[in-house]
């Protein structure tokens, strides 16, 4: 075993595991950004989330469905934080 206290040999069930937290946790951090950005209208909120999804539409074991739906939000973001710079 490791200091974490798992052990050396990974299975694939192991690596599926952690990488569903993992994509859970990039979840969770884009809408938590989303909704600071909605609340407070923060660009770099916007972007944050942005980065946050593009990253996760890109991994390989996330769904089409969710993966189109990360696109569409980035490109809303997008546009979104362009315009508020671009006023500013």
């Amino acid at each position: 075993m490791n200091g974490l206290g798992v052990s050396g040999a990974e299975t694939d069930e192991d690596r599926a595991v952690f990488s569903g937290a993992l994509d859970q946790a990039v979840l969770t951090g884009a809408l938590n950004q989303l909704m600071r950005y909605t609340l407070t209208g923060c660009s770099r909120s916007a972007m944050c989330a942005a980065y946050l999804l593009e990253r996760l539409a890109a991994n390989s074991g996330t769904n089409e469905e969710m993966r189109s739906m990360c696109c569409q939000v980035c490109s809303v973001l997008e546009k979104t934080d362009t315009r508020e710079v671009s006023h500013g």
